[in-house]
């Protein structure tokens, strides 16, 4: 994958709200059965994180998982292992009915700091 960069470019700034740019995160899409063992066992140990339950999400502190829909996911990690980590997914599914797709956009993320952080999102987004 090329070079990324964010719209923050490593800033950050301390206001009501301390806004900090933690840099680009990879995207992975997953789709499969998740009634099969061996789709959930292959999310599990390529990803190195627990299965969600519906309707939720699973995260360490370098990956997540969070469920879309009864059979897609969206596994979260760093931006430069991603590649590596669908090419290993797609060689334990590759004969099953499974599909990983990286998403190559490098999504930048945020980290929003302040008891008002939710509030102030939370309008911003009920007004956006």
């Amino acid at each position: 994958m090329s070079d990324v960069a964010t719209p923050l470019g490593g800033a950050s700034f301390d206001g009501l709200v301390r806004v900090e740019d933690l840099g680009t995160v990879g995207q992975i899409t997953l789709r499969g059965d998740f009634s099969s063992a061996l789709f959930r066992d292959a999310v599990t140990d390529t990803a190195g994180i627990d299965f969600p339950a519906p309707r939720c999400a699973t995260w360490t502190p370098e990956r997540s998982v969070l469920w879309l829909s009864p059979d897609e996911l969206l596994l979260l990690l760093p931006y430069d292992r991603a590649a590596a980590v669908t090419a290993a997914l797609l060689a334990v599914s590759a004969t099953r009915a499974h599909r990983a797709t990286t998403l190559q956009s490098g999504t930048p993320t945020a980290r929003l700091g302040s008891p008002l952080a939710w509030p102030i999102a939370a309008a911003a987004i009920r007004n956006g």
